[in-house]
Protein backbone atom coordinates (compact mmCIF):
# COMPACT_ATOMS: atom_id res chain seq x y z
CA UNK A 1 0.00 0.00 0.00
CA UNK A 2 1.25 3.13 -0.73
CA UNK A 3 1.10 6.48 1.77
CA UNK A 4 -2.26 7.88 3.13
CA UNK A 5 -2.81 11.47 2.69
CA UNK A 6 -5.42 13.01 5.44
CA UNK A 7 -7.30 15.58 4.35
CA UNK A 8 -9.93 17.80 6.64
CA UNK A 9 -12.04 20.04 4.57
CA UNK A 10 -14.86 23.06 5.99
CA UNK A 11 -18.02 21.76 4.22
CA UNK A 12 -21.16 22.75 3.55
CA UNK A 13 -21.06 26.43 5.22
CA UNK A 14 -18.35 26.51 7.25
CA UNK A 15 -19.18 23.27 9.16
CA UNK A 16 -16.18 20.66 10.40
CA UNK A 17 -16.74 17.87 8.82
CA UNK A 18 -13.72 15.52 9.26
CA UNK A 19 -10.49 13.47 7.74
CA UNK A 20 -10.58 11.80 4.76
CA UNK A 21 -7.61 9.52 3.50
CA UNK A 22 -5.85 9.04 0.08
CA UNK A 23 -5.53 5.32 -0.11
CA UNK A 24 -3.66 3.47 -3.34
CA UNK A 25 -3.87 0.08 -3.76
CA UNK A 26 -1.50 -2.78 -3.90
CA UNK A 27 -2.03 -4.81 -7.38
CA UNK A 28 -2.03 -8.63 -7.71
CA UNK A 29 -1.30 -10.93 -10.37
CA UNK A 30 -3.59 -13.63 -11.42
CA UNK A 31 -3.86 -16.15 -13.88
CA UNK A 32 -7.34 -16.15 -16.06
CA UNK A 33 -8.67 -18.44 -18.77
CA UNK A 34 -9.76 -18.17 -22.08
CA UNK A 35 -12.48 -20.31 -23.58
CA UNK A 36 -13.98 -19.95 -26.82
CA UNK A 37 -17.44 -18.75 -26.13
CA UNK A 38 -18.66 -17.30 -29.97
CA UNK A 39 -19.37 -13.44 -30.24
CA UNK A 40 -18.82 -12.11 -26.12
CA UNK A 41 -16.99 -11.60 -23.35
CA UNK A 42 -17.69 -13.97 -19.80
CA UNK A 43 -15.34 -12.00 -16.89
CA UNK A 44 -16.31 -13.34 -13.36
CA UNK A 45 -14.61 -11.66 -10.43
CA UNK A 46 -13.14 -13.38 -7.84
CA UNK A 47 -13.59 -11.51 -4.62
CA UNK A 48 -11.46 -13.46 -2.19
CA UNK A 49 -8.39 -11.99 -4.17
CA UNK A 50 -9.26 -8.36 -2.63
CA UNK A 51 -7.54 -6.62 0.17
CA UNK A 52 -8.99 -6.06 3.93
CA UNK A 53 -8.83 -2.45 3.51
CA UNK A 54 -12.24 -0.98 3.59
CA UNK A 55 -10.85 2.41 1.61
CA UNK A 56 -8.12 -0.22 -0.52
CA UNK A 57 -7.76 -0.71 -4.20
CA UNK A 58 -7.17 -3.68 -5.33
CA UNK A 59 -7.06 -5.86 -8.38
CA UNK A 60 -9.06 -8.97 -8.31
CA UNK A 61 -9.01 -12.21 -10.10
CA UNK A 62 -10.65 -12.45 -13.06
CA UNK A 63 -12.26 -15.40 -15.01
CA UNK A 64 -12.75 -14.76 -18.45
CA UNK A 65 -14.41 -16.08 -21.51
CA UNK A 66 -13.18 -14.65 -24.83
CA UNK A 67 -13.45 -15.48 -28.16
CA UNK A 68 -10.88 -17.42 -29.73
CA UNK A 69 -10.10 -18.59 -33.68
CA UNK A 70 -10.74 -22.56 -32.39
CA UNK A 71 -12.55 -24.47 -29.77
CA UNK A 72 -9.66 -26.00 -27.65
CA UNK A 73 -9.23 -24.39 -24.43
CA UNK A 74 -6.00 -22.51 -23.54
CA UNK A 75 -4.41 -20.59 -20.93
CA UNK A 76 -3.22 -17.07 -20.53
CA UNK A 77 -1.66 -14.86 -18.01
CA UNK A 78 -3.28 -11.70 -17.43
CA UNK A 79 -1.40 -8.27 -17.35
CA UNK A 80 -2.16 -6.86 -14.43
CA UNK A 81 0.79 -5.42 -12.77
CA UNK A 82 -0.76 -1.61 -13.02
CA UNK A 83 -2.66 0.08 -10.81
CA UNK A 84 -5.58 0.59 -13.10
CA UNK A 85 -8.14 1.33 -10.71
CA UNK A 86 -7.22 4.50 -9.41
CA UNK A 87 -3.75 6.92 -9.16
CA UNK A 88 -5.44 7.82 -5.70
CA UNK A 89 -9.04 8.35 -3.48
CA UNK A 90 -9.84 11.08 -1.38
CA UNK A 91 -12.77 10.49 1.07
CA UNK A 92 -14.23 13.37 3.09
CA UNK A 93 -17.28 12.12 5.96
CA UNK A 94 -19.68 14.55 6.27
CA UNK A 95 -22.45 14.59 8.64
CA UNK A 96 -25.72 13.94 6.54
CA UNK A 97 -26.79 11.18 4.69
CA UNK A 98 -25.88 11.97 1.14
CA UNK A 99 -27.53 10.13 -2.14
CA UNK A 100 -27.33 11.46 -5.26
CA UNK A 101 -24.24 13.37 -7.02
CA UNK A 102 -24.22 15.16 -10.58
CA UNK A 103 -21.33 17.58 -12.23
CA UNK A 104 -22.58 19.75 -14.53
CA UNK A 105 -22.62 24.00 -15.07
CA UNK A 106 -18.53 24.22 -13.21
CA UNK A 107 -19.89 22.75 -10.17
CA UNK A 108 -20.35 19.56 -7.94
CA UNK A 109 -24.28 18.88 -7.28
CA UNK A 110 -25.30 16.52 -4.00
CA UNK A 111 -28.57 15.91 -2.66
CA UNK A 112 -28.80 14.81 0.84
CA UNK A 113 -31.43 14.35 3.71
CA UNK A 114 -30.52 17.04 5.55
CA UNK A 115 -30.64 16.47 9.52
CA UNK A 116 -32.41 13.16 8.61
CA UNK A 117 -31.35 10.19 10.87
CA UNK A 118 -33.23 6.91 11.44
CA UNK A 119 -34.73 6.44 14.86
CA UNK A 120 -36.46 2.42 14.07
CA UNK A 121 -34.91 0.51 15.85
CA UNK A 122 -36.87 -2.78 14.86
CA UNK A 123 -36.57 -2.85 11.61
CA UNK A 124 -33.78 -1.00 10.57
CA UNK A 125 -33.01 1.60 7.75
CA UNK A 126 -35.72 -0.05 5.32
CA UNK A 127 -38.15 0.27 8.06
CA UNK A 128 -37.27 3.35 8.67
CA UNK A 129 -39.96 6.91 7.92
CA UNK A 130 -39.39 8.85 4.90
CA UNK A 131 -37.30 11.79 5.76
CA UNK A 132 -39.71 14.84 5.13
CA UNK A 133 -37.33 17.30 2.71
CA UNK A 134 -34.46 16.53 0.31
CA UNK A 135 -31.78 19.16 -0.23
CA UNK A 136 -30.01 19.93 -3.43
CA UNK A 137 -26.67 21.60 -3.09
CA UNK A 138 -23.79 22.94 -5.39
CA UNK A 139 -20.64 22.69 -3.85
CA UNK A 140 -17.43 23.70 -5.62
CA UNK A 141 -15.66 21.05 -6.67
CA UNK A 142 -11.82 22.52 -5.45
CA UNK A 143 -13.27 23.85 -1.90
CA UNK A 144 -16.05 21.71 -1.17
CA UNK A 145 -17.97 25.14 -0.01
CA UNK A 146 -21.51 25.03 -0.53
CA UNK A 147 -23.00 28.32 -3.08
CA UNK A 148 -26.58 27.06 -3.56
CA UNK A 149 -29.01 25.19 -1.27
CA UNK A 150 -32.17 24.15 -3.17
CA UNK A 151 -34.66 22.33 -0.34
CA UNK A 152 -37.13 19.54 -1.82
CA UNK A 153 -40.44 17.98 -0.54
CA UNK A 154 -39.73 14.49 -0.60
CA UNK A 155 -37.98 11.13 -0.09
CA UNK A 156 -34.86 10.14 -0.94
CA UNK A 157 -34.61 9.25 -4.26
CA UNK A 158 -33.59 11.49 -6.76
CA UNK A 159 -31.77 12.06 -9.91
CA UNK A 160 -30.18 15.16 -11.61
CA UNK A 161 -29.37 15.84 -15.29
CA UNK A 162 -27.99 19.47 -16.46
CA UNK A 163 -28.93 21.68 -19.71
CA UNK A 164 -30.47 24.63 -21.11
CA UNK A 165 -28.71 26.83 -18.02
CA UNK A 166 -30.45 24.32 -15.79
CA UNK A 167 -30.00 21.74 -13.02
CA UNK A 168 -32.89 19.29 -13.66
CA UNK A 169 -33.91 17.26 -10.69
CA UNK A 170 -36.44 14.26 -10.64
CA UNK A 171 -37.30 13.80 -7.43
CA UNK A 172 -39.82 11.20 -5.78
CA UNK A 173 -42.35 12.87 -3.16
CA UNK A 174 -43.36 10.60 -0.34
CA UNK A 175 -46.32 9.13 -1.86
CA UNK A 176 -44.60 6.69 -3.97
CA UNK A 177 -47.29 6.86 -7.03
CA UNK A 178 -46.46 10.52 -7.68
CA UNK A 179 -43.67 12.56 -8.65
CA UNK A 180 -41.99 15.30 -10.82
CA UNK A 181 -38.99 16.95 -12.80
CA UNK A 182 -37.85 20.19 -11.27
CA UNK A 183 -35.99 23.17 -13.43
CA UNK A 184 -33.87 24.91 -10.66
CA UNK A 185 -31.89 27.87 -11.44
CA UNK A 186 -28.33 26.81 -10.41
CA UNK A 187 -27.47 30.37 -9.44
CA UNK A 188 -30.30 31.54 -7.49
CA UNK A 189 -31.41 27.86 -6.60
CA UNK A 190 -35.04 28.72 -7.64
CA UNK A 191 -36.93 26.38 -8.74
CA UNK A 192 -38.41 27.89 -11.88
CA UNK A 193 -41.17 25.36 -13.11
CA UNK A 194 -42.04 21.62 -12.42
CA UNK A 195 -43.84 18.49 -13.69
CA UNK A 196 -45.63 15.92 -12.76
CA UNK A 197 -44.88 12.23 -13.52
CA UNK A 198 -45.62 9.28 -12.11
CA UNK A 199 -42.91 7.75 -10.39
CA UNK A 200 -40.54 9.21 -11.56
CA UNK A 201 -36.51 7.77 -11.48
CA UNK A 202 -34.28 9.06 -13.30
CA UNK A 203 -33.23 12.03 -15.71
CA UNK A 204 -31.16 12.83 -18.50
CA UNK A 205 -30.68 15.58 -20.78
CA UNK A 206 -29.53 15.45 -24.59
CA UNK A 207 -30.48 15.85 -28.84
CA UNK A 208 -32.41 19.23 -27.28
CA UNK A 209 -34.68 17.41 -24.57
CA UNK A 210 -34.89 16.41 -21.37
CA UNK A 211 -35.70 12.97 -20.72
CA UNK A 212 -37.40 11.38 -17.78
CA UNK A 213 -38.39 8.10 -16.66
CA UNK A 214 -41.79 6.99 -15.34
CA UNK A 215 -41.14 3.74 -13.06
CA UNK A 216 -44.92 2.71 -12.81
CA UNK A 217 -45.96 3.29 -15.94
CA UNK A 218 -43.03 1.90 -17.71
CA UNK A 219 -42.88 5.04 -19.63
CA UNK A 220 -39.78 7.57 -21.54
CA UNK A 221 -41.40 11.22 -21.25
CA UNK A 222 -39.63 13.54 -23.32
CA UNK A 223 -40.03 17.43 -21.99
CA UNK A 224 -39.00 20.65 -23.92
CA UNK A 225 -36.65 22.30 -21.90
CA UNK A 226 -37.85 26.39 -22.91
CA UNK A 227 -41.52 25.12 -22.00
CA UNK A 228 -41.35 22.71 -19.52
CA UNK A 229 -44.10 20.66 -21.19
CA UNK A 230 -44.30 17.16 -22.59
CA UNK A 231 -43.68 16.60 -26.26
CA UNK A 232 -44.27 12.94 -26.17
CA UNK A 233 -44.66 10.23 -23.65
CA UNK A 234 -43.10 6.92 -25.30
CA UNK A 235 -44.22 3.22 -23.83
CA UNK A 236 -41.00 1.48 -23.17
CA UNK A 237 -41.64 -1.22 -20.97
CA UNK A 238 -44.10 -3.43 -20.01
CA UNK A 239 -42.18 -3.90 -16.51
CA UNK A 240 -40.84 -0.10 -14.91
CA UNK A 241 -38.34 2.13 -16.02
CA UNK A 242 -35.05 2.28 -14.42
CA UNK A 243 -32.85 4.29 -15.38
CA UNK A 244 -31.84 6.64 -18.90
CA UNK A 245 -29.28 8.12 -20.99
CA UNK A 246 -28.10 9.69 -23.76
CA UNK A 247 -25.73 9.00 -26.07
CA UNK A 248 -25.04 8.05 -29.55
CA UNK A 249 -28.05 9.57 -31.10
CA UNK A 250 -29.89 7.50 -29.34
CA UNK A 251 -32.16 7.36 -25.82
CA UNK A 252 -31.31 4.19 -23.43
CA UNK A 253 -33.90 3.09 -21.49
CA UNK A 254 -33.37 0.76 -18.33
CA UNK A 255 -35.83 -1.43 -17.33
CA UNK A 256 -36.72 -4.53 -15.34
CA UNK A 257 -40.05 -5.59 -14.59
CA UNK A 258 -43.14 -5.28 -14.72
CA UNK A 259 -44.45 -4.28 -11.37
CA UNK A 260 -48.11 -5.94 -10.78
CA UNK A 261 -50.70 -3.78 -8.85
CA UNK A 262 -49.28 -6.06 -5.92
CA UNK A 263 -45.94 -4.72 -6.04
CA UNK A 264 -44.79 -8.30 -7.25
CA UNK A 265 -42.68 -8.65 -10.48
CA UNK A 266 -43.29 -10.96 -13.43
CA UNK A 267 -40.34 -13.59 -13.62
CA UNK A 268 -39.38 -12.89 -17.51
CA UNK A 269 -41.21 -9.71 -18.62
CA UNK A 270 -40.17 -6.68 -19.34
CA UNK A 271 -36.45 -7.06 -18.48
CA UNK A 272 -34.82 -4.97 -21.66
CA UNK A 273 -32.54 -2.35 -22.04
CA UNK A 274 -34.30 0.16 -25.07
CA UNK A 275 -33.38 2.34 -27.71
CA UNK A 276 -35.01 4.79 -28.34
CA UNK A 277 -34.81 7.23 -31.74
CA UNK A 278 -34.90 11.04 -30.53
CA UNK A 279 -36.01 11.84 -34.21
CA UNK A 280 -39.31 9.90 -34.48
CA UNK A 281 -39.45 9.34 -30.64
CA UNK A 282 -39.79 5.45 -31.43
CA UNK A 283 -38.63 2.45 -30.32
CA UNK A 284 -36.32 0.93 -32.72
CA UNK A 285 -34.16 -1.91 -30.61
CA UNK A 286 -34.48 -4.17 -27.55
CA UNK A 287 -32.03 -5.80 -26.01
CA UNK A 288 -32.81 -8.40 -23.39
CA UNK A 289 -30.90 -8.11 -20.28
CA UNK A 290 -31.10 -11.62 -18.07
CA UNK A 291 -34.77 -11.93 -19.53
CA UNK A 292 -34.93 -15.10 -18.04
CA UNK A 293 -33.25 -14.91 -14.78
CA UNK A 294 -35.53 -14.66 -11.55
CA UNK A 295 -33.62 -11.31 -10.71
CA UNK A 296 -32.52 -10.35 -14.42
CA UNK A 297 -33.57 -6.95 -15.68
CA UNK A 298 -31.79 -4.02 -15.90
CA UNK A 299 -31.05 -1.46 -13.40
CA UNK A 300 -28.52 1.63 -14.82
CA UNK A 301 -27.16 2.45 -18.44
CA UNK A 302 -24.36 4.33 -19.40
CA UNK A 303 -22.99 5.99 -22.65
CA UNK A 304 -19.12 6.61 -23.17
CA UNK A 305 -18.86 9.54 -25.40
CA UNK A 306 -15.28 8.24 -26.05
CA UNK A 307 -15.59 4.77 -26.98
CA UNK A 308 -19.06 4.99 -28.08
CA UNK A 309 -19.80 1.88 -25.91
CA UNK A 310 -23.05 1.57 -24.53
CA UNK A 311 -22.83 0.03 -20.56
CA UNK A 312 -25.62 -1.62 -18.74
CA UNK A 313 -25.60 -3.41 -15.39
CA UNK A 314 -28.51 -6.13 -14.37
CA UNK A 315 -30.34 -6.36 -11.08
CA UNK A 316 -28.00 -9.89 -10.82
CA UNK A 317 -24.85 -8.13 -10.44
CA UNK A 318 -24.21 -8.14 -14.28
CA UNK A 319 -22.33 -5.49 -16.40
CA UNK A 320 -22.75 -5.82 -20.09
CA UNK A 321 -21.43 -3.99 -23.27
CA UNK A 322 -24.13 -3.30 -25.67
CA UNK A 323 -22.50 -2.28 -29.61
CA UNK A 324 -24.89 0.43 -30.69
CA UNK A 325 -24.19 -0.45 -34.05
CA UNK A 326 -25.51 -3.60 -33.85
CA UNK A 327 -28.01 -3.78 -30.54
CA UNK A 328 -26.13 -6.70 -29.91
CA UNK A 329 -24.54 -7.99 -25.99
CA UNK A 330 -20.66 -8.01 -27.07
CA UNK A 331 -19.02 -8.29 -23.25
CA UNK A 332 -20.76 -10.10 -20.03
CA UNK A 333 -18.83 -9.37 -17.00
CA UNK A 334 -19.63 -11.41 -13.77
CA UNK A 335 -19.58 -8.96 -10.80
CA UNK A 336 -21.76 -9.89 -7.75
CA UNK A 337 -24.83 -10.46 -6.72
CA UNK A 338 -26.80 -7.13 -6.93
CA UNK A 339 -25.25 -4.34 -9.32
CA UNK A 340 -26.63 -0.94 -9.30
CA UNK A 341 -25.14 1.91 -11.00
CA UNK A 342 -22.26 2.09 -14.17
CA UNK A 343 -20.69 5.27 -15.17
CA UNK A 344 -18.53 5.88 -17.94
CA UNK A 345 -14.99 8.17 -16.89
CA UNK A 346 -11.32 7.96 -18.36
CA UNK A 347 -12.48 5.61 -21.45
CA UNK A 348 -13.43 2.93 -19.09
CA UNK A 349 -16.94 1.56 -17.00
CA UNK A 350 -16.98 2.07 -13.51
CA UNK A 351 -19.74 -0.31 -11.51
CA UNK A 352 -20.91 -0.53 -8.04
CA UNK A 353 -22.10 -3.64 -6.86
CA UNK A 354 -22.56 -6.32 -4.12
CA UNK A 355 -21.67 -9.41 -3.39
CA UNK A 356 -22.48 -12.05 -0.34
CA UNK A 357 -26.11 -10.86 -0.23
CA UNK A 358 -27.47 -14.01 1.40
CA UNK A 359 -24.11 -14.60 3.18
CA UNK A 360 -25.14 -14.25 6.91
CA UNK A 361 -21.89 -12.63 7.93
CA UNK A 362 -23.13 -9.72 5.73
CA UNK A 363 -22.61 -8.59 2.29
CA UNK A 364 -20.09 -6.17 0.62
CA UNK A 365 -20.25 -3.66 -1.52
CA UNK A 366 -17.00 -2.80 -3.95
CA UNK A 367 -16.97 -0.08 -7.17
CA UNK A 368 -15.08 -1.90 -9.86
CA UNK A 369 -13.24 -0.47 -13.06
CA UNK A 370 -13.62 -2.35 -16.15
CA UNK A 371 -11.23 -1.76 -19.23
CA UNK A 372 -13.16 -0.96 -22.24
CA UNK A 373 -10.44 -2.18 -24.35
CA UNK A 374 -10.48 -5.90 -22.55
CA UNK A 375 -13.45 -5.77 -20.83
CA UNK A 376 -12.24 -7.00 -17.89
CA UNK A 377 -12.00 -5.95 -14.38
CA UNK A 378 -8.71 -4.43 -13.82
CA UNK A 379 -9.07 -3.17 -9.59
CA UNK A 380 -11.75 -2.13 -7.48
CA UNK A 381 -12.18 -0.48 -4.16
CA UNK A 382 -14.39 -1.52 -0.82
CA UNK A 383 -16.91 0.74 -0.02
CA UNK A 384 -19.85 0.65 2.82
CA UNK A 385 -23.26 2.18 1.71
CA UNK A 386 -22.84 3.44 -1.52
CA UNK A 387 -25.55 5.20 -3.52
CA UNK A 388 -24.23 7.53 -6.40
CA UNK A 389 -21.23 7.76 -9.04
CA UNK A 390 -20.59 10.51 -11.32
CA UNK A 391 -17.74 11.94 -13.57
CA UNK A 392 -16.92 15.77 -13.82
CA UNK A 393 -13.62 17.73 -13.11
CA UNK A 394 -11.09 15.11 -13.92
CA UNK A 395 -12.58 12.61 -11.04
CA UNK A 396 -15.05 10.18 -10.38
CA UNK A 397 -17.42 11.09 -7.29
CA UNK A 398 -18.96 8.46 -5.04
CA UNK A 399 -21.83 8.94 -2.33
CA UNK A 400 -22.38 6.94 0.54
CA UNK A 401 -25.91 7.23 3.01
CA UNK A 402 -25.89 6.13 6.22
CA UNK A 403 -29.47 6.19 6.85
CA UNK A 404 -29.19 4.69 10.51
CA UNK A 405 -26.79 7.13 11.82
CA UNK A 406 -27.62 9.77 9.91
CA UNK A 407 -24.20 10.51 7.83
CA UNK A 408 -22.06 9.98 4.46
CA UNK A 409 -19.29 11.17 2.74
CA UNK A 410 -17.61 11.88 -0.75
CA UNK A 411 -15.12 9.97 -2.24
CA UNK A 412 -12.93 11.62 -5.14
CA UNK A 413 -11.71 8.80 -7.41
CA UNK A 414 -8.84 10.33 -9.51
CA UNK A 415 -7.93 7.55 -12.23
Amino acid sequence: MRGREFVCLMVFVGALVGCGSSVSGDSSVSESKSVSSGSSTTVTVDEASTTESAKEASTPETTAKVPTTGSEESTAKEDTSEERFALRTEEIPLQRPITAVGFGLGSLWLVDLGNYECDDTGGGAAACAAPQTIFLRALSPESYEVSTTVPFKGSMDASMAFGAGSVWVSAIPQNPSSGGLFRVDPKTGEILSSLPVDSSTAVAFGEGSVWVTSEERGALIRVDPDTVETTADIKVSSGGANDVAVGGEAVWVASWGPVSRRGGQDRFGGKKLVRVDPKTNEVVAEIPIEQNALEGGASSVAVDDETGAVWVTSVNGKLFRVDPDTNRIVAEVNLGDYAWKVETFAGDAWVIYETGINDPSGATQRVARVDSETNRPVGSMKVENARDLAAGRDALWLTTSDIESGTGSLTRIVP
